[in-house]
């Protein structure tokens, strides 16, 4: 068995090791709402990077009302349903880990970055949940 864990949208790699055949243990987190050191991922493809990276120095600075003020105010300002982007980008990466893991054996859990809901009605017949 191989453990894998914090596949965050990497899913080439994940292929790789699926291409063992090999039963896979895999510990959540397998899409990628946003990687805080690229800035790329769902949210930032949503709101834009340079939100996200505002919304981080606010963080970093302890503003954490300033940031919920900015993130308001950015969410406001689009012309999007910004839940259900994230949601459909959500459900690319999950077609996506439904590829890859297809016929697979694996034994997959969720992760903080990941909806169960969705997780679960994308795993392919040959994934445990």
């Amino acid at each position: 068995m191989l453990i894998v864990s914090d596949v965050h949208d990497a899913f080439d790699a994940l292929e790789r090791v699926a291409s063992t055949r090999e039963t896979l243990l895999i510990l959540g987190d397998l899409v990628n709402l946003i990687d805080y050191r690229t800035l790329e991922g769902i949210l930032p493809d949503v709101v834009g990077s340079d939100t996200i990276a505002e919304l981080m120095s606010l963080r970093q600075a302890n503003e954490g009302d300033a940031a919920r003020d900015v993130w308001i105010a950015r969410i406001a300002e689009l012309e999007i349903d910004v839940r259900s982007a994230v949601a459909d980008g959500m459900q690319r990466q999950y077609r996506r880990m439904h590829d890859v893991l297809s016929g697979v054996p694996a034994f997959v859990t969720f992760g903080n970055a990941d909806d169960p809901k969705l997780l679960r009605d994308h795993l392919p017949a040959s994934a445990t949940y």
